[in-house]
């Protein structure tokens, strides 16, 4: 039996209090790219109550992304998208929810138009296999309204998925001289996060464990001795 939204909302509210609820209800926010970070955040913000969300991405689930991202094989094939909003709904059946699948270039859509201007956007590099690639990236994202603020990920290990940190140094001494506000994913080694530092970057991302490898926290060593070390670079 679904409950109505009074019902709905009432729980909610009892649970985080009536005034941080009614932001909730409020928010408007999009996610571009719905994968393992992106699906997960959004099953998390409808479970908060979040009313309003804009999802972007223009993939369709595949296999490789059972382990880790928030869809079920039945949702193989089908886009992202559809997969995650249809599971939305069933978490919260009054979500209003807006599906960007395609990018166009004649200036209808575009999911910069329906984020509020007051949101600190954070693009990323995924994808890029060198440090040039990710400066191309970063470059671009900026140029089309997405602001200086910049995750950097430069892989080229298609098997493990572990950061270049070479190759992420020289992205982030790039992208900080042009005035970015670099935030790069590395492994964690002092070395690389010293260099980082005096590179330009604003905080380093440093690796918990392979992704999808659903080990948890395995550097956590290594993690320790950069917040012990490293005392003007956020982790």
């Amino acid at each position: 039996m679904t409950p109505s939204k009074a019902e709905l909302y009432n729980a909610l509210e009892n649970r985080h209090g009536v005034e941080i609820q009614k932001k909730f209800e409020a928010a408007c926010i999009g996610i571009a790219g719905l994968g393992g970070l992106g699906s997960n955040i959004a099953v998390h913000l409808a479970r908060m109550g979040v009313e309003h969300l804009v999802l972007a991405d223009f993939d369709v689930v595949d296999i490789t992304n059972l382990n880790r991202q928030h869809y079920t094989i039945q949702h193989l094939g089908t886009p992202k998208t559809e997969a995650l909003i249809s599971q939305l709904l069933d978490i919260n059946p009054y979500l209003k929810s807006l599906a960007l699948r395609r990018a166009n270039t004649d200036g209808i859509a575009n999911i910069l138009d329906y984020i509020p201007k007051d949101v600190t956007l954070l693009p990323n590099t995924s994808g890029a296999r060198n440090a040039d690639e990710a400066v191309r990236i970063a470059r671009l994202a900026r140029e089309c309204g997405c602001g200086e603020f910049i995750k950097i990920e430069v892989i080229r290990d298609s098997k493990y998925l572990l950061p270049d940190n070479y190759e992420t140094i020289r992205a982030t001494r790039i992208l900080a001289k042009e005035g970015f506000v670099v935030m790069p994913y590395i492994y964690p080694d002092l070395n690389t996060a010293r260099e980082l530092q005096n590179a330009g970057a604003a905080s380093i991302m440093p690796l918990g464990a392979p992704i999808g490898s659903n080990k948890g926290l395995c550097t956590i060593d290594f993690i320790k001795i950069l917040l012990d070390k490293l005392i003007y670079l956020s982790l």
